[in-house]
C-alpha cells in the first residue's frame, strides 16, 4: 500500500485474481460509508471511497481507472480492461 498524490492511495494484491479483487473493491465503499470517524456523534466525519482496479497492467492504467471511478462520483468502482492498456 502506498500514497499517490494528495488523496490517492494504491494497494497491490499480487496473488489475487481480478474477480476476487473486484469483489473486495465493491465491498469497500459501503463498509467505509458505514463508519464514522471522530470523537462525538455530532462531529463524526463520514468518508467515501472510489476504487480504480487493474490487473497485470501498467500502474498508470490503475491510476486512470481510479480517475474514471472518481469522475463517476462518490463510492464508485471502475475496473480497467485490457483494451485500456492497449490504448495507453
Amino acid at each position: 500500500m502506498g500514497r499517490y498524490g494528495s488523496e490517492d492511495f494504491w494497494l497491490g494484491l499480487p496473488a489475487c485474481a481480478l474477480a476476487a479483487a473486484t469483489a473486495v473493491a465493491e465491498r469497500l465503499p459501503a463498509r467505509l460509508a458505514n463508519m464514522a470517524f471522530g470523537f462525538a456523534p455530532r462531529r463524526a466525519l463520514r468518508c467515501t471511497l472510489s476504487v480504480g482496479l487493474a490487473a497485470q497492467l501498467p500502474v498508470d492504467i490503475g491510476f486512470h481507472a481510479l480517475a474514471q471511478a472518481g469522475a463517476a462520483g462518490n463510492a464508485r468502482v471502475f475496473v480497467a480492461s485490457a483494451s485500456d492498456a492497449m490504448a495507453a
